[in-house]
């Protein structure tokens, strides 16, 4: 009985030693759906697409496996349905070999409305994480979406998006990563507007009020700001 309680202590020293780098290595040849389903083992195994290091290992597995990985891959569609006479956008998930397959995502809704209108931005997700625009106008609110993990980020809304007499129309979104300091940037242009119904006879308005002006601005998830591109 003695020998065994010492074996079985022996054993488990062992597996509680297993270095981070083979864990990472081994973990990092998996699917997405598996990778998912082995965060209930062990408690850092839940924020492994959190790990940087760990991420890197995983695309780059993935870009040389390409082939294998797209046997267990899925597409998201975004598409227009008319629900008692009313337009809804609907997002849905397509697997399957030829994504033959499809389900309707219950994903959360973060744009403070009630049926959102939206867009992606770019063509796919960058890194898992996907770059959505609500299309309304003036809200233009920008999300940031992991489908896998189903977190989200609302970001902030700029300062140049709230000037006096002025409309601020945005015209065009980018989304990226930055390997250098690992974050992740939003881009886009914004045009200002006069207002027509402006009063003439305000004392304040100045001409910086109410020109026109075309800048670029980029928000950083790292720091969770915009500034201006000059």
């Amino acid at each position: 009985m003695e020998m065994e309680k010492s074996v079985a202590a022996k054993i488990k020293k062992v597996r509680n030693d297993i270095p981070d780098d083979l864990v990472f290595f081994i973990l990092s040849k998996l699917y997405v759906k598996s990778l998912n389903r082995f965060g209930c083992v062990h408690k850092s195994w839940s924020s492994l697409f959190k790990n940087p290091y760990f991420m890197s290992m995983f695309r780059k597995y993935l870009l040389c496996q390409n082939h294998s990985y797209y046997k267990d891959t899925s597409l998201l569609q975004l598409e227009t349905v008319t629900i008692d006479y009313e337009l809804k956008f609907v997002l849905y998930s397509l697997f399957g070999e030829r994504c033959q397959n499809k389900t309707k995502l219950d994903w959360p809704n973060p744009f403070e409305e009630a049926d959102p209108e939206f867009d992606m931005v770019g063509s796919g997700s960058i890194n898992g994480i996907l770059c959505l625009v609500s299309k309304s106008q003036p809200n233009n609110r920008v999300v940031l979406w992991n489908p896998t993990t189903d977190e989200f980020k609302v970001v902030l809304i700029s300062l140049r998006e709230s000037v006096r007499y002025v409309d601020v129309e945005i015209t065009r979104h980018g989304f990226g990563y930055v390997s250098i300091g690992d974050e992740y940037k939003v881009i886009r242009q914004l045009m200002y507007n006069p207002k027509s119904n402006i009063d003439n006879d305000i004392d304040d308005l100045s001409l910086e009020d109410v020109s026109y002006e075309l800048l670029w601005e980029i928000y950083s998830l790292r720091s969770n700001s915009w500034r201006k591109l000059l």
